[in-house]
Parts: C-alpha cells; sequence; structure tokens
C-alpha cells in the first residue's frame, strides 16, 4: 500500500516539477528504500537510523545521476547536497512527535508503541508481577498462545499479544482472590458469599479499564480489558 501510494503520488508530480525525470527517478528509488526500511523496524529508535540511511540515499541517487547527466562530478549543484542534508536533519526531528500526534488525532496505535507497551519492564507490568505473579504468568502465557493463534488467522499478532499481556491487571488490586496467586490452601472466598464472591471476581475487568485508563493505555488495549469475559454470566 504504501509504494503503491508513493509511486502514484511521484507521478502526479512528475506533471508540475521541473526536471521530472530527475525528480521520479531519485524519489521512486529513496521511497522503495524508504518503505523497506520502516517495515522492518523494531525500536523508535530505530527511526533516526532509518532517516540517515535514507538521506544516505537521496545524496547517493542524486550524486550517480548528476554525473551520468553531466559527465562531472564538478558540475553538481552543491546547494542541492546540502538541502538534502537539511531534509534529513529536519525529518529527524520531526518523525517522533509527528507518530505521536496521529496516533493521538486518528486513534492509531504504531507498532513501535505496541513493543514498548509489550515488554515486561514496563511500569505495569513490572507492578503486576509485584503485586499478582500468578496473574503475570498466565498473562505471559495466554500472550504467547494469542499470539501464535493471531499469526495463523493472519491477525495483527503484536496487537494481540500486547492485549493478552494487560488484559487480567484488574486482579492486581485483590490477587489473592484470584487462584493463580494463591499459594497456599487458604482460600478467601470461603469466607464470602457467592453474590459477593462473583462481585469481587467480575469486578476486576471494570477495575482493570480504570487503571489502564490511568496509565495511558491506547483504547485497543483496553478493548482487550473490557472485552475479554464477553457479555454473559462469569
Amino acid at each position: 500500500l504504501g509504494l503503491f501510494t508513493h509511486v502514484l503520488t511521484i507521478l502526479l508530480l512528475g506533471f508540475i516539477v521541473p526536471n521530472s525525470f530527475e525528480f521520479i527517478f531519485i524519489q521512486i528509488i529513496a521511497g522503495i528504500v524508504t518503505i523497506l526500511r520502516v517495515s522492518e523496524l523494531s525500536k523508535r529508535a530505530s527511526l533516526f537510523v532509518s532517516v540517515a540511511q535514507i538521506t544516505g540515499v537521496y545524496l547517493l541517487t542524486y550524486i550517480a545521476f548528476s554525473i551520468t547527466q553531466e559527465g562531472n562530478i564538478s558540475n553538481i549543484d552543491w546547494m542541492n547536497i546540502g538541502l538534502f542534508l537539511l531534509n534529513g536533519i529536519i525529518t529527524a526531528s520531526i518523525v517522533i512527535p509527528m507518530v505521536f500526534l496521529y496516533e493521538k488525532v486518528f486513534g492509531l496505535v504504531s507498532d513501535e508503541s505496541l513493543r514498548e507497551f509489550s515488554d515486561s519492564n514496563n511500569k505495569l507490568l513490572r507492578e503486576l508481577n509485584e503485586k499478582a505473579p500468578g496473574t503475570f504468568q498466565h498473562s505471559m502465557q495466554l500472550a504467547n498462545l494469542a499470539e501464535s493463534a493471531a499469526k495463523e488467522i493472519g491477525a495483527n499478532s503484536l496487537l494481540v499479544r500486547t492485549g493478552a499481556m494487560y488484559h487480567d491487571i484488574g486482579k492486581m488490586l485483590n490477587p489473592m482472590y484470584f487462584i493463580e496467586n494463591q499459594a497456599t490452601s487458604v482460600n478467601p472466598h470461603d469466607e464470602l458469599s457467592p453474590e459477593d464472591s462473583a462481585q469481587i471476581i467480575i469486578e476486576h475487568v471494570i477495575k482493570g479499564i480504570e487503571i489502564a485508563k490511568k496509565h495511558k493505555l491506547p483504547d485497543r488495549i483496553i478493548d482487550f480489558i473490557r472485552t475479554h469475559h464477553g457479555t454473559s454470566f462469569v
């Protein structure tokens, strides 16, 4: 989709810019490299490396085209070289804020954000591990299973894995009322009425949503907390 959009845009602009063949040649090559690089990003910081590499491709392509056309490197317009470098610097400066802005405005969650949220050293996941270690292990196991299932059906496996890691965070408020956190034979539900027990169990969904919003998790991740017990009786 990115390649199709890029090529179509460049071809349309080729009708109105000066030196249209040079413009189309340089932009298509740089665009292909950009799309390949961005699709392999694993960390947000890698964006800066990608910008540097893409700027290098612009420079090499422009210099190669100019030498071929002019027959002499001395005839290269060095002002354009400076503009390419300036463009790279500006892009590196605004790329992170722009990604953040697009996520907020359009309700999107980039793969880079999902990777950060799915890091087990994330503050909220560390808190879950400390307060409800059994629930944390359950969530990790479920994340692995859900990720495998998502890959098999072509779903967004990274989103599914991240959502599974957070789906039970509401249990950290009353961890001992959930069996995976009970290290002894003592079960606090034995001293409660069935109605009170059910209420505590059901509330972990609502509490989880509240915790997620407090920690500013994206809505697409909160949806996993909101829906993981469906709408039927618990």
